[in-house]
């Protein structure tokens, strides 16, 4: 009987393993991987975009590509600026899939006692398989990297680890640094290296940063992008951002007074509560922009979220992650071309409303 149990689990393994070599070579990863002859849109614009800066460009006048984020993201690329574009594909490439694989890894190792190997391949295939995932992959974001650090974050018990793992975060997306407000009250020690980590990363940056940059983005930018409504000429579905979905609702003109009460509300709760797994949706949910690609850094809390559910036996909690999961998973391409209304609008804010139900089962278990 052992015998015939252990071939099983050899099948099951062998099973994975090639789903996974199907999975990554149906989106032409492998050839991103050992070639980088795949471009990659925002990678590509972001290597060329600092390689102006260095030669003392200013990153908001360049005239094919301005981020919509603080000039910080900038330091996470420059390594790959001294690399060859290909080389600098396959690199971020692999970085991005070590993410994905050692995210999954780790949460297998905390949330189950036997069959690591199994659980590893499954959880990575069912993030992989994820749009928000393969897209972000094409794009190459290093959104799976932020993924494996707020793994790190959400099950170390090491407070300079921790504080680590935020900072690092913060650097490449600064908006995901208002999860340091879960920490101020209950986790003071990680809070202050959160804050020493982000402030070397910070004062290191200036090296290639000039100040001015930040002025600049501030005083143009930051303003308009996070508190000035907008009203869609069509469903702009890769949006995800509350400007968006309330713009696709025909709500635009309570942008202004919704963003700002919740981000205030938002930063009380966080601080008073100390909500870590709360904190991630409900600094995504309050980025001024947030592409499809960005949820892909909600998959440590679907996981711990199920965990505690499964553990519980909570089968409202159950179904309600069911949905969300599968709003989260999916994509419907044909909202591109959608028509405006209120459906339409519902619809192509999935990305959104899954993001809302995740922070709500995360509230629910604080």
């Amino acid at each position: 009987m052992a015998r015939v149990n252990l071939n099983l689990k050899q099948i099951l393994i062998l099973v994975l393993f090639l789903l996974h070599l199907f999975l990554l070579l149906r989106v032409r990863l492998l050839k991103a991987l050992f070639f980088g002859s795949i471009k990659f849109l925002d990678f590509d614009n972001y290597y060329w975009s600092l390689k102006d800066i260095l030669a003392g460009q200013h990153p908001y006048q360049l005239p094919y590509m301005q981020t919509l984020g603080p000039p910080l993201v900038y330091v996470f690329f420059l390594p790959f600026v001294w690399l060859p574009l290909n080389l600098a594909r396959s690199l971020i490439t692999g970085l991005n899939l070590f993410g994905a694989y050692f995210s999954s890894y780790l949460l297998a190792k905390k949330f189950v006692k036997k069959e690591k190997l199994i659980m590893t391949l499954i959880l990575s295939l069912m993030l992989l398989s994820s749009f928000t995932a393969r897209f972000n992959l094409l794009m190459g974001q290093p959104n799976l990297i932020i993924t494996l650090s707020l793994t790190i974050f959400l099950l170390t018990k090491k407070s300079y680890l921790q504080g680590l793992s935020l900072a690092l975060v913060a650097v490449i997306k600064t908006y995901l640094g208002f999860i340091a407000g879960s920490l101020v009250r209950f986790k003071r020690k990680s809070f202050l290296w959160f804050v020493i980590f982000f402030s070397f990363l910070f004062c290191s940056a200036l090296l290639i940063i000039k100040p001015n940059f930040y002025t600049d983005y501030f005083q143009e930018s930051f303003l308009n992008i996070a508190f000035k409504p907008t009203s869609l000429k069509n469903l702009d579905y890769y949006n995800q951002s509350l400007k968006s979905t309330l713009s696709r609702l025909g709500m635009e003109q309570t942008y202004f007074y919704f963003y700002s009460v919740s981000l205030i509300l938002g930063g009380i709760y966080l601080v008073f509560s100390g909500n870590q797994l709360a904190a991630i949706p409900l600094s995504l949910l309050l980025s001024p922009v947030c592409w499809q690609h960005y949820f892909v850094i909600l998959f440590p809390v679907i996981i711990k979220l199920f965990y505690d559910l499964w553990m519980k036996k909570d089968l409202k909690g159950l179904i309600l992650w069911s949905i969300a999961f599968f709003f989260w998973w999916i994509e419907r391409p044909w909202l591109h071309s959608g028509q405006m209304n209120f459906l339409n609008g519902l619809l192509a804010s999935h990305y959104f409303l899954s993001s809302l139900i995740f922070l709500f089962l995360a509230l629910k278990k604080k």
